[in-house]
């Protein structure tokens, strides 16, 4: 079962899809904007929540057959409706003095992160690609602008 802990900006024990960390993939429909993301399952009592914080960037909801026939069917929680959200961060920005687009620092960059069993945590960020079904937690930051309030990836704990 995850787990939403908002005091910590944390998803606890979800099951990663399509991680984009090591390297940023285009924006859907863009042929110049990038973005790092990854898409996480979550649980009923999980995404209800989420969707109560975050009310413009709402979990998605798979019925159970056509979850199964894309992700598979031993990653389904139970038999019932499956509940994915996708956390992004934009990988460039455009420069203000130049109005070129320019890739944002390594520094800002959201991290994977590996535990090596002795609680120490291992940056693997651009060493290993994450693959799908790796089970771990997913950190967030907050947003909020006259838009609402939105989570940005920060980084993924396998």
């Amino acid at each position: 079962m995850s787990n939403l802990n908002l005091e910590n900006n944390l998803i606890e024990n979800v099951t990663f899809f399509y991680p984009k960390i090591k390297q940023a993939a285009l924006k859907y429909q863009s042929q110049t904007d990038k973005e790092f993301s990854v898409t996480v399952q979550v649980d009923k009592a999980t995404k209800t929540l989420w969707n109560k914080t975050f009310q413009k960037q709402k979990c998605k909801e798979l019925e159970y057959d056509d979850f199964c026939e894309k992700y598979g069917v031993e990653y389904a929680i139970g038999n019932e409706e499956q509940y994915l959200l996708t956390l992004k961060k934009p990988a460039n920005y455009k420069d203000k003095e130049t109005g070129q687009l320019k890739d944002i620092p390594d520094a800002y960059r959201p991290r994977a992160l590996i535990d090596d069993g002795n609680g120490e945590l291992e940056d693997v960020t651009f060493t290993k690609l994450i693959g799908n079904g790796s089970k771990g937690v997913v950190q967030y930051e907050v947003n909020s602008n006259d838009y609402g309030t939105f989570a940005k990836l920060l980084a993924i704990r396998v």
